[in-house]
């Protein structure tokens, strides 16, 4: 449980050091992923849908077909976008990190610097900043999308059933 929540502290962090145009893309990212795990989430359920219709030989078969597909592309492009969105803020933000963190670096005191060793501080914040955004990406790629995926197909259970 310690692990969770030094987790969502350091997201937090993250968060916060993100600017506002980047905390509305990660927002429009969230919207994306929404939609992709309705989209992946209603799929199933339409093609139960096609083979109650051949059972009973419905002839609007073709149009839950069309349906289908156009779901399945739509799915597609909006993962897509959605990893983009995701590696843009995740690149953006890594620079920032490491630009804060080296112009905070510059006004230390040369005495302090001289005893820590330069190289050992620098792979430290090289380190620091990659799993930083390592663990936004992490969240918003892997994490997220599944906790929706569960949530969205238990709603659409309890819809259709």
């Amino acid at each position: 449980m310690k692990e969770l929540i030094h987790t969502l502290e350091n997201f937090g962090w993250i968060y916060k050091s993100l600017s506002t145009n980047f905390k509305f893309a990660l927002y429009f990212a969230l919207v994306m992923i929404m939609i992709g795990v309705f989209i992946s989430s209603i799929i199933p359920t339409l093609t139960g849908r096609i083979i109650d219709q051949l059972i009973t030989k419905s002839p609007s078969v073709i149009k839950t077909l069309i349906i289908i597909a156009s779901l399945y592309i739509t799915g597609i492009v909006v993962e897509v976008i959605r990893k983009y969105i995701i590696e843009r803020i995740g690149t953006q933000t890594q620079k920032n990190l490491i630009v804060n963190a080296s112009e905070h670096i510059i006004k230390l005191d040369l005495n302090w610097l001289k005893k820590k060793r330069s190289g050992g501080l620098n792979g430290k914040l090289q380190r620091a900043v990659k799993d930083s955004v390592k663990l936004l990406k992490l969240i918003t790629m892997d994490f997220l999308p599944g906790i929706l995926q569960m949530v969205f197909a238990i709603f659409i259970a309890l819809i259709y059933n």
